[in-house]
């Protein structure tokens, strides 16, 4: 809050509407490029997250917005070829060395609420220190791309896309093992794979995932149950 960051709430000043097409780094993405152009050619806005906004890039497509969200320092390597003309969403719990990374870049501030124990934070946080600073702590589930949604919400989006949403991984009968990605991404060390089974909207889910992507299962049905209340009340 003390850098010279602009609030991502700025953006909302700039009457966004239409569609915003949120694009994960999920394997499908690979098979939907040629989507992903034609509804750009059609007006809509895209907002790429943590490593996909490289692999656009390298598919000849640049996201209007990039979301980040993860604190941990390799975070400030997921774009390595920023571009004029996409609006870079920093998120406060990001580590320093993003923001140094993309500081000569059109970066905006963003608080991600989180309720440890009860308590939502950063927000007793800034009102304590930044009280005369104007900010919005979004919310949302643990996922980048989810949260994408709320941000899209808060910036003036209705319609959402969404790409490489996958959560399930691409299994290797031979190798016994997933591929969460389609471009290179190491596996996190704290999520276990395996094959799961939920319960969804949808019906009884069974794919191969990690432990992070299929709490995004959950976090899904839990958000568009959260979206039709907030339908219900505007009306």
């Amino acid at each position: 809050m003390r850098w010279p960051l602009p609030s991502f709430v700025d953006l909302a000043n700039m009457h966004l509407y239409g569609n915003l097409l949120i694009c994960g780094g999920g394997p499908s993405i690979a098979e939907d490029l040629d989507k992903i152009r034609e509804l750009r050619r059609h007006g809509a806005y895209i907002m790429s997250c943590n490593k996909t906004y490289d692999y656009l890039r390298d598919n000849g497509i640049r996201a209007d917005f990039h979301a980040l969200l993860d604190p941990m320092d390799w975070v400030a390597d997921y774009v390595t070829r920023p571009a004029k003309g996409t609006k870079f969403l920093i998120a406060s719990q990001c580590h320093r060395d993003v923001y140094r990374k993309l500081r000569d870049w059109d970066c905006y501030l963003w608080h991600a609420h989180s309720d440890f124990y009860g308590v939502n934070y950063p927000s007793p946080i800034l009102e304590a220190e930044f009280k005369n600073k104007a900010w919005v702590c979004v919310p949302g589930p643990t996922t980048v791309g989810m949260r994408a949604v709320y941000l899209g919400q808060t910036m003036g989006f209705r319609t959402y896309h969404m790409f490489g949403m996958d959560s399930s991984m691409v299994y290797d009968a031979v190798k016994k093992e997933g591929r969460l990605h389609a471009y290179a991404k190491a596996k996190p060390d704290d999520a276990k794979e395996g094959w799961a089974k939920i319960q969804t909207a949808a019906g009884l889910q069974r794919f191969y995932s990690n432990e992070h992507m299929a709490r995004q299962v959950e976090d899904f049905d839990s958000a568009m149950d959260q979206f039709a209340v907030l339908v219900k009340l505007k009306k």
